[in-house]
């Protein structure tokens, strides 16, 4: 069986000052990673659970608990658009398994800028320097589940032009990539939700 599990609040037994990964359902360990269908889910040795994502908590990232309890992740992500106006697309492997833009969490003593230059590197090899994004949106995301079971994002968005080749890479988490005109993007209901956040706020403002 698998689960999805929203709005996840850390329970106590969680030890917050140390690293580790947990079932998203019992919260317990160990938590193996397996492949079905070519997507990534993970599998609870305690209670049998398969789902598609696991409670970290991992010391590196910028991470925090709220005053209600809710875990909070900061996140940064890069909206790519080439010369003829469209915009890179990555679908994901990976929880959750949607269209997004190159993204990632922002790691302890790290701007958001770096944090972007990074993932984008990362995700599609394109590489850039900090000067050469522009930022577009800084909004916090309470409906952004995550893999790393976290459903509260802190986001920075960037935008970055591109010229000449259109061609990228694919890391691990990433089965597609495809450069996507904004209308075929809208009609598209498989996008993240800040993707889909994006795209609804900034309209053409996005590519013009």
């Amino acid at each position: 069986m698998y689960y999805y599990n929203q709005c996840v609040q850390i329970p106590n037994s969680i030890q917050l000052n140390k690293d580790g990964q947990y079932c998203i359902v019992c919260f317990s360990g160990p938590v193996e990673r397996i492949y079905q269908n070519g997507l990534t889910y993970y599998k609870c040795r305690s209670c049998g659970s398969t789902a598609e994502r696991s409670l970290v908590i991992d010391s590196r990232i910028n991470w925090w608990i709220d005053e209600r309890n809710n875990y909070w992740h900061e996140s940064a992500g890069v909206v790519i658009i080439n010369q003829e106006g469209k915009i890179l697309s990555l679908l994901r492997k990976i929880f959750p398994f949607s269209y997004t833009i190159p993204a990632g969490h922002v790691d302890k003593n790290e701007d958001s800028k770096e944090t972007a230059v990074r993932e984008l590197m990362e995700e599609t090899g394109i590489d850039t320097n900090t000067e050469k994004l522009e930022l577009l949106l800084e909004f916090d995301d309470s409906e952004d589940p995550c893999r790393r079971g976290s459903d509260h994002h802190k986001w920075h968005v960037y935008r970055l032009r591109i010229h000449g080749t259109n061609t990228v890479s694919q890391d691990d988490e990433t089965s597609s990539a495809e450069w996507c005109d904004i209308n075929e993007l809208r009609e598209r209901n498989n996008l993240t939700e800040p993707f889909d956040r994006i795209l609804k706020t900034l309209g053409e403002s996005l590519i013009n």
